[in-house]
């Protein structure tokens, strides 16, 4: 008799675990897969995986023709010179012994096969190409006594160069890195540039003396430096500069806006969400009246939502790819958001 209680009640145990209706939401963290950040060449889309691997897509087919191991914890990837670069940030190894990781991995294009690991400081996370067809890497340190760094790589000799100025995080517009450096402690916030051509720095490329009370993420949107704000918890703002460093617009947008593209004079903002709570958006802006059409735009013209904690977002070959890191999915969508395929990791 006791044997066949306590055999109902584990069943039970297990039936509201597993049941459709617990509302509550599983415990942030990243599963599977997770793809994080996108990038595309030559008609194919690359996918850096946080498993530790790169995924190409081909565009036609949406089907993922192949994968390649690099580094622990990919971040971002970029293109130059018919190679592909990919920070290896090993963040998930940041309390362990083994640390973060200090590597960018160079797969050549062609063949898909990792060349070689080129040594870079510790935790590489941002990487872009500049118009100089350089690659500028963020490196960021293990916010404790590490401090971040900027580098940069000549994509030919795979040469590393650390630069003088440091930045969190960067992104480049006509010719300029645009950056910002967030230190925890004590806590301040400066803003640099950098000008491929000159190798000259600025002290601060906001010239109009806008202050930022909570910048989150700093991304290129069309013509403009966008600088989001969020708490993380509730539907954050996205302040657009234009490239002399004056703001020309600020508008509402979802839970954490992370990146931007802009189709025509409509802005399409990625939003993260609340990690475990499956509330990514894309809020659409229209940038010509200065107004946002719709906050939840991807929900509205699609009856469903992006899921959980969306990463990145790339425009490429008349279509919109959209990558959903926990819940280890690429959506395709055409320039107005809607669905034409899911790929799942």
């Amino acid at each position: 008799m006791k044997k066949n209680l306590l055999l109902l009640l584990i069943a039970a145990l297990c039936f509201f675990a597993c049941s459709d209706d617990d509302t509550t939401p599983p415990p942030p963290g990243p599963k599977g897969t997770t793809p994080r950040y996108l990038a595309a060449h030559d008609g194919k889309v690359y996918v850096t995986l946080f498993s530790g691997a790169v995924a190409r897509i081909d565009t036609l087919s949406f089907e993922v023709e192949a994968t390649v191991a690099v580094g622990r914890n990919p971040e971002q990837i970029a293109v130059s010179g018919g190679r592909l670069f990919v920070a290896n940030s090993g963040g998930l190894d940041w309390n362990t012994e083994v640390g973060y990781d200090k590597s960018v991995s160079v797969i050549d294009i062609a063949s898909f096969n990792e060349e070689k690991k080129i040594p870079v400081a510790v935790n590489p996370t941002e990487i872009v190409t500049a118009s100089d067809g350089a690659l500028y890497l963020v490196s960021s340190g293990n916010y404790v006594d590490v401090p971040a760094s900027l580098q940069k790589i000549d994509a030919a000799s795979c040469e590393v160069t650390t630069l003088s100025q440091v930045a969190s995080t960067i992104c480049h517009l006509g010719g300029r890195l645009y950056g910002i450096l967030s230190v925890y402690n004590p806590y301040s916030i400066t803003y640099c540039s950098y000008d491929v051509a000159t190798g000259e720095f600025s002290s601060s490329w906001i010239t109009d003396g806008t202050q930022l009370a909570s910048p989150y993420k700093l991304f290129q949107a069309g013509n403009y430096i966008a600088v989001s704000e969020s708490d993380y918890v509730n539907d954050g703002t996205v302040n657009l500069f234009s490239p002399d460093g004056a703001k020309v617009a600020s508008f509402g947008a979802g839970i954490s806006p992370r990146r931007a593209v802009v189709v025509g004079d409509y802005m399409y903002v990625l939003n993260e969400g609340l990690s475990g709570y499956n509330n990514s958006s894309l809020t659409k802006y229209d940038v010509a009246g200065g107004a946002v059409v719709e906050k939840e735009y991807f929900k509205a013209v699609n009856g469903m939502g992006l899921g959980d904690t969306a990463n990145d977002i790339l425009l490429y070959g008349g279509k919109m790819y959209i990558a959903v890191a926990t819940d280890n999915i690429v959506w395709v969508t055409d320039l107005d958001a809607r669905f034409i395929e899911k790929i799942s990791f």
